[in-house]
């Protein structure tokens, strides 16, 4: 699944995302951090359409907050913003709002 996570075609890279999801039950909380932070780098890469959303999919379905934190999904927050679909917006805040809880207190300190 990994290696056709970066294949060339679109096709075979959706499927991989789709194949993520499939295998979640049956994967570790490692493994399931291995595949958001793979899957986090190539979906910089795509443009956006289904095999972005497909990703991101697969990331939101495996991401497992407190033990995952934005490190692991931080490549997609530097996507281009003009690069993405109202779609990939609501994943993003998704990940966003899923971390919320689980954010340091700040210090209070200036």
């Amino acid at each position: 699944m990994l290696a056709q996570a970066v294949a060339d075609s679109p096709e075979i890279r959706e499927e991989a995302a789709e194949t993520a999801v499939d295998w979640e039950t049956s994967m570790t909380d490692f493994q399931k951090r291995v595949v958001i932070r793979l899957l986090s780098v190539v979906a910089t890469a795509e443009e956006p359409g289904r095999v972005r959303e497909a990703q991101l999919n697969a990331i939101s379905n495996l991401f497992l907050p407190p033990f995952m934190t934005k490190a692991d999904v931080a490549p997609l927050f530097e996507i281009p913003a003009d690069t993405l679909d109202q779609g990939d917006v609501e994943y993003l805040n998704g990940f966003l709002e899923a971390l919320a809880p689980f954010a340091p207190e700040p210090s209070g300190r200036g």
